[in-house]
């Protein structure tokens, strides 16, 4: 009995060496399982990062291509304002005849200012001469038809009419003196 109890006796020992060693195997299994599994979720994680990096890109993609054809359109719309604005040959000489037209205007507006300071000067002698003569003569003498007078209106005109006459008058205002029109005439009001 004695064999016996040492065979079972080995026989034990080597179950509990196999079960040991199914153990460690067990545990290893559990391991290498609980690493899978981590490895698994890291994966699904890295899987999720890359398919939001992947929308990411398309979105900036879509983005950059919506700025690039904003600019595009910028860019042509400024070539079309370029080219409307740079100026034709044909405008450039018409240009030329326009600054010579505007030199001749000008010429005229001269002598017309020199024909309107002459008319001033004029206008300007004879009431220095009234005021001469009505400081050495007597009043009732200006009541004479011959003579002339200078009469300021209400409304500023100055009128040239002669003395007891109301009808017979030359009106000239003043602006009518200072109207600055190159094309046309001195305009003079005459007795009717």
């Amino acid at each position: 009995t004695k064999g016996l109890v040492m065979a079972m006796d080995d026989a034990l020992a080597a179950e509990r060496r196999q079960r040991r060693a199914l153990e460690r195997l067990l545990r290893n299994c559990m391991k290498d399982r609980a690493q899978m599994e981590a490895m698994e979720r890291r994966e699904r994680d890295m899987a999720e990062e890359m398919a939001k990096l992947r929308e990411k890109e398309a979105s900036r993609e879509r983005q950059r291509e919506e700025e690039l054809r904003v600019l595009h359109e910028r860019l042509s719309e400024m070539k079309r304002e370029v080219e409307r604005l740079t100026p034709d040959v044909t405008d450039l000489q018409g240009v030329g005849g326009l600054l010579e037209a505007h030199g001749e205007l000008m010429n005229d507006m001269e002598d017309e200012t020199l024909r309107r300071s002459r008319i001033l000067s004029d206008i300007k002698n004879h009431a220095q001469s009234l005021v001469q003569v009505s400081k050495r003569d007597d009043p009732r003498a200006f009541r004479d038809r011959e003579r002339g007078r200078l009469v300021e209106l209400t409304n500023g005109e100055i009128l040239l009419r002669p003395y007891g006459v109301g009808e017979k008058a030359s009106q000239v205002s003043e602006s009518d003196l200072m109207h600055r029109d190159g094309t046309g005439p001195i305009s003079l009001r005459l007795p009717a």
